[in-house]
């Protein structure tokens, strides 16, 4: 009878630990929030004495396991749970209870803070929003007040704002004026026109026409009337260099009589070599176009500031200008003859493939913001290499000027008297083009 009796305070005992522990394990968590939370020393003390109990009744756990069945047995008759154990439980679940207290306490007191901040914050608005009424109705006065003036000094008003807009005026004068002054060549485009016409009259010797000539003429032709794709790339032979100089001036000049838009770079022996270079011919380019429209200037006067200007720029930068100005043009034509870049760097394999993309590049964009862009491409020699893959292009079309050959000098007296090697690039006016 007293083993059955032993047996089941055991049982009672084992459960009532079970259910001990199982409290102790979910009271740990809640009491390690409230200590990170809260670290105040109520809180610190009320946890030590928390942990003090825990470990207390865990140490009578671990006791009472560590005996022998029979003395556990025993245990569980001479004590029982309420008398050893109940006691530290009690405690615990005190403690945990205090605990949580505190850690209410403080969520209220924040609360508190939180309210107080709240309202301090809501009276400093209202003070700031009463500032602001009284600034916004001192502005308004004075607002009121400046309106009266204006209306009183209306007619000097306006005649300081005629001050302004010529002063504006003259000032953008003077800026183009400087803008003109460092983009000006070392030889200006109409002295290196009349000279290479001067060059071309000289040369006495008389040839025979090439036999692609009249095909060329008859591609110029086709091209200056709009029939023909945007950009012409002529290639020339390396002795041909007198008709390519004398078919770019017969074109610059049939385009200049018939009132169109043309600008051009020719080859002179006036520059240096070292004046030769794309850079140059771009800067040339953009110093005729500001000169023939002035009010591409006023268009872009923050682009074509001086000091940008004075700026060092690459070639791409240079092409993006001239199709800027060019987005103020309707027609335009542009004649590049490229001898004096061919001699100026022999060196430099990349220049005519270079100068090729970038004309390109300025035709396409030219034609995309409405502008009608023609531009005659001159290359001489191998040079032209770089555009071998360019006739897919739909804006693009090559030509070729083949070497004359030379009459011998004993027939030369007899080609004289008959002018049978006489050129004839007339070329008639464009239809429906200014």
């Amino acid at each position: 009878m007293l083993f059955q009796k032993g047996v089941i305070n055991r049982a009672i005992l084992f459960e009532k630990l079970s259910q001990a522990l199982i409290a102790i394990g979910d009271v740990l968590p809640r009491m390690d929030l409230s200590a990170d939370l809260y670290k105040t020393e109520y809180m610190e003390a009320t946890l030590s004495r928390l942990y003090t109990h825990i470990i207390r009744f865990l140490r009578r756990c671990v006791q009472w396991y560590n005996k022998s069945p029979i003395g556990r047995l025993c245990s569980a008759i001479t004590s029982p749970f309420e008398l050893v154990y109940q006691d530290l439980v009690e405690q615990v679940q005190l403690c945990s209870k205090l605990v949580d207290d505190l850690a209410s306490a403080g969520a209220r007191a924040e609360i508190r803070r939180i309210r107080t901040l709240t309202e301090r914050n809501h009276t400093e608005i209202i003070g700031l929003n009463l500032k602001l009424l009284e600034g916004q109705k001192s502005i308004e006065a004075k607002v009121v007040q400046m309106l009266q003036v204006a209306s009183s000094t209306k007619s000097i008003t306006e005649r300081v704002s005629d001050k302004v807009c010529s002063i504006r005026t003259s000032g953008y004068r003077l800026e183009l004026h400087g803008v003109i002054q460092s983009l000006k060549p070392d030889v200006l485009p109409d002295m290196a026109l009349l000279k290479v016409q001067s060059f071309v009259r000289r040369d006495l010797v008389p040839s025979l026409p090439s036999p692609d000539e009249q095909e060329v003429r008859n591609t110029i032709m086709d091209w200056a009337l709009g029939k023909s794709r945007s950009l012409l790339v002529v290639q020339v032979g390396l002795r041909a260099q007198k008709q390519a100089k004398e078919l770019a001036t017969n074109v610059i000049e049939h385009l200049r009589l018939s009132g169109q838009c043309v600008f051009w770079n020719l080859s002179s022996n006036l520059a240096p070599p070292c004046a030769h270079t794309l850079t140059n011919l771009f800067k040339g380019i953009i110093f005729q176009a500001l000169q023939s429209s002035s009010n591409a200037f006023s268009s872009f006067a923050e682009q074509l500031n001086l000091s940008k200007i004075h700026d060092p720029h690459t070639e791409r930068e240079w092409a993006d200008l001239i199709c800027m100005l060019f987005t103020k043009l309707p027609t335009a034509f542009v004649i590049i003859e490229t001898d004096g870049l061919r001699v100026s760097d022999p060196y430099d394999p990349d220049w005519s493939k270079r100068l090729f993309e970038h004309v390109q590049y300025i035709v396409d964009r030219s034609i995309a913001a409405g502008c009608d862009l023609k531009l005659l491409l001159i290359l001489y020699g191998n040079s032209h290499r770089c555009c071998a893959t360019a006739t897919s292009s739909q804006n693009v079309r090559i030509a070729t000027l083949r070497p004359p050959v030379l009459v011998p000098p004993r027939l030369r007296h007899v080609v004289c008297r008959s002018n049978s090697f006489a050129k004839d690039w007339k070329m008639p006016r464009p239809k429906g083009r200014l």
